[in-house]
């Protein structure tokens, strides 16, 4: 039998079929052309369809056509069996696509994640092998002092060795890295002074400040220390801070706001004058659509970066999200933990109560 092509978008029966929310009876002389073409049959007298969907809210998974001859009578407890064997139908399809979706997605991410770790330890390898021939090359002469810097090195030297050091340690901070998340993540708790996390920060994002001729400023900068997974958040605060520089207008400002909810909690807010999709907004605060198979702003960037940066957050014991402000600014939106044991609660005070993002 030769294969016969369907057009959805313009068939007729399949048209209103989808936009149907219960069974379509319709007697044959009922149908068009069009759909006569590939529904054909000598004893075909009515034709009975109904949608397949597993909730009203969803999308349609596919039609379940039943063909009959014109003088049978479908009384309504045969509609409902049909009615029953769709909801059947579509769950059954419901399940292989999001299975097939799901493991498809997990063999890429897989393949990603292999091809990018496997990238990253021969970077390393390869930076640490280099780093051995600068340290023959130059090696540190005996004896220092703690005044002068390395004896026996010119200024240009010493400046030399200290860039191998650093890149020596930066090396080292990748080992955990490599070592334990290979499969999965881990979170390990160090801490660090709030300043010089926004100072490393906004130094990444310079090249995009730069391009864009975006200005910044910190306001309420806090003598306090940050305490978790700081690797983790830096590189979301880099990536929240890269997207309202994207967002922003050319020549215009991306504010830091720092604000000590109480003795436990920081408050780090970014407002910029950019815009953002409301259903983009929405998924953040709400989650996916109920519809798994439907599509997803949180799917594609921005949305997807900043629904990763959400969850890691969240993991690593914090909050994050998104806020279009009154004034139409657009607020980022971050609370991380403070160190007590080395903070002193001198030279700064705290806001008690709900962090309110209209109130920047």
């Amino acid at each position: 039998m030769e294969a016969v092509s369907i057009s959805i978008a313009t068939d007729a029966l399949i048209q209103w079929a989808l936009q149907s929310g219960e069974i379509l009876s319709l007697h044959v002389s009922q149908l068009t052309n069009e759909t006569r073409q590939w529904l054909d049959g000598g004893d075909i007298g009515q034709v009975l369809a109904i949608a397949l969907r597993t909730d009203p809210a969803h999308c349609p998974l596919g039609l379940l056509l039943v063909a009959d001859v014109a003088e049978r009578f479908w009384s309504n407890y045969q509609i409902e069996v049909l009615e029953v064997v769709g909801r059947q139908l579509a769950w059954s399809r419901r399940y292989l696509m999001l299975t097939e979706k799901l493991t498809a997605r997990k063999e890429e991410l897989e393949q990603l994640n292999w091809y990018k770790h496997r990238s990253l330890e021969y970077l390393c390898w390869t930076l640490s092998h280099d780093l051995k021939r600068l340290n023959i090359l130059n090696p540190a002469p005996n004896g220092t002092s703690s005044r002068t810097g390395i004896s026996g090195l010119s200024t240009s030297d010493m400046r030399s060795r200290q860039l191998i050091q650093q890149m020596g340690m930066h090396l080292n901070n990748m080992r955990p890295l490599l070592m334990d998340e290979q499969w999965q993540v881990s979170c390990t708790e160090t801490t660090i002074p709030l300043v010089s996390l926004l100072k490393r920060a906004i130094a990444r994002v310079d090249p995009l400040i730069q391009q864009r001729k975006l200005w910044t400023k910190v306001h309420n900068e806090l003598n306090i220390k940050i305490i978790g997974d700081i690797a983790k958040t830096e590189l979301v605060l880099h990536e929240i801070l890269a997207a309202a520089c994207r967002r922003a207008p050319r020549q215009s400002g991306v504010d830091v706001w720092c604000r000590a909810i109480d003795f436990n909690w920081l408050e780090l807010s970014i407002t910029d004058q950019g815009s953002i999709d409301s259903l983009l907004l929405n998924e953040l605060h709400h989650g996916q659509p109920m519809d798994k198979l439907a599509q997803s702003w949180l799917d594609s960037s921005p949305g997807l970066e900043l629904s990763i940066c959400q969850r890691i957050i969240q993991a690593i014991g914090g909050e994050f999200n998104l806020y279009a402000l009154e004034d139409g600014r657009i607020l980022s939106q971050m609370t991380l933990r403070i160190d007590n044991s080395s903070n002193s609660s001198k030279g700064w005070t705290t806001v008690s109560g709900t962090p309110q993002p209209t109130s920047i």
